[in-house]
């Protein structure tokens, strides 16, 4: 098989398994494109200056709701795991592998960051995250943002319709994180 048809079956299999996570997991999306509003509003949303891709958020926050999620929590979901990657999270003694959240302090991961492939167990599709620390700093900042600023939030705890969810939270989380 040439380098691109595998490419491409292999995207293939990344969107079947995105959206079987959306299925099973149902703020998985709008928590994700929160997250990556957040990332690219500070320019670490790309891997080639050191951010995390799209696949690498989808495969951490899966991990994190599949493990400590809240479930049908978006809001709580978001500010959870803003706390758990951005102050619990060691990048150099835990690992994501088949959506489960490993530590072993015995051992030093060489990679700034570890999240392997569920499609293909020897890919870690973090490697490249190499401004992890900032990107630890910035979720860490985000959460502390939002537990500050409750009031704003416990008005959005109370929609339930999802589209208005997202767009309210996209509100704060943009007025929080650019006014400081």
């Amino acid at each position: 098989m040439s380098q691109s048809v595998y490419k491409v079956h292999h995207a293939i299999k990344c969107i079947d398994l995105i959206q079987e996570q959306i299925v099973r997991h149902p703020t998985l999306r709008p928590v994700v494109l929160l997250l990556k509003m957040i990332l690219l509003k500070h320019g670490l949303n790309q891997p080639y200056s050191g951010g995390l891709n799209s696949y690498s958020l989808v495969l951490m926050a899966t991990a994190f709701l599949q493990n400590l999620g809240i479930k049908d929590s978006i809001s709580k979901n978001l500010r959870e795991f803003l706390r758990f990657f951005g102050v619990y999270f060691d990048p150099h003694h835990c690992m994501i592998r088949d959506h489960q959240l490993l530590q072993d302090n015995s051992i030093l991961l060489t990679e700034s960051m570890t999240v392997y492939d569920p499609l293909n167990a020897a890919n870690n599709v973090t490697r490249t995250a190499f401004r992890i620390q900032d990107i630890k700093m910035l979720f860490t900042q985000t959460y502390e943002q939002i537990v500050q600023n409750e009031a704003k939030f416990k008005a959005i705890y109370e929609h339930h319709n999802m589209q208005q969810i997202i767009n309210e939270f996209q509100n704060v989380i943009v007025e929080l994180t650019f006014n400081n």
